[in-house]
C-alpha cells in the first residue's frame, strides 16, 4: 500500500511574496502584473534540521540563493535589485514556511534543471498562460 512512498533526505522551505515584493516587481516591470499574483509558494529542499532553530540558521545561511532567485526571476537587471538584500529584509519580503518531512511519490529518481534565463521564460510563459484564464 505504501510502497511508492519514500521519505526525502531533505527538508523543505517554502517562500510566498508578500507586498512589499510585489510593489518592487511593479516598479520593476512599469506596471501591474496579474502573473506574479499567481504564483504558487515555491519550495525550496534545505538539509534536514532538528529543530525550528536549526531551522532558521539554515535559511539565514542560504537566503540569499531564494532572494537572488526570486528577484531574478523579475529582473535579470541586477542594477534594479535592491542594494541591500538582507535576511530582515527577507523575511520583510517574503512568508517562510518551514517543512521537516518531505515525502516522495514519484516513480522516478529526483531530478534538477539548471536555474537559468531559458527556464525562466518557461515558467513565467506557464504563469502568465494560468493567469489570463
Amino acid at each position: 500500500m505504501l510502497s511508492r512512498l519514500s521519505i526525502a533526505n531533505r527538508c523543505a522551505v517554502g517562500v510566498v511574496p508578500r507586498e512589499p515584493f510585489f510593489q518592487w516587481v511593479q516598479q520593476v516591470l512599469g506596471h501591474e502584473s496579474t502573473a506574479i499574483r499567481a504564483l504558487e509558494p515555491m519550495l525550496f529542499l534545505i538539509p534536514c534540521y532538528r529543530d525550528q532553530e536549526e531551522a532558521l540558521e539554515i535559511l539565514e545561511d542560504e537566503f540569499g540563493e531564494i532572494f537572488g532567485m526570486q528577484l531574478l526571476f523579475w529582473c535579470t537587471d541586477l542594477r534594479k535589485w535592491p542594494r541591500r538584500r538582507t535576511f530582515d529584509l527577507f523575511l520583510q519580503w517574503f512568508d517562510v514556511r518551514t517543512y521537516s518531512m518531505v515525502g516522495d511519490l514519484g516513480e522516478y529518481p529526483l531530478g534538477s534543471e539548471e536555474f537559468n534565463e531559458h527556464f525562466l521564460r518557461k515558467v513565467l510563459a506557464s504563469v502568465e498562460e494560468r493567469s489570463s484564464c
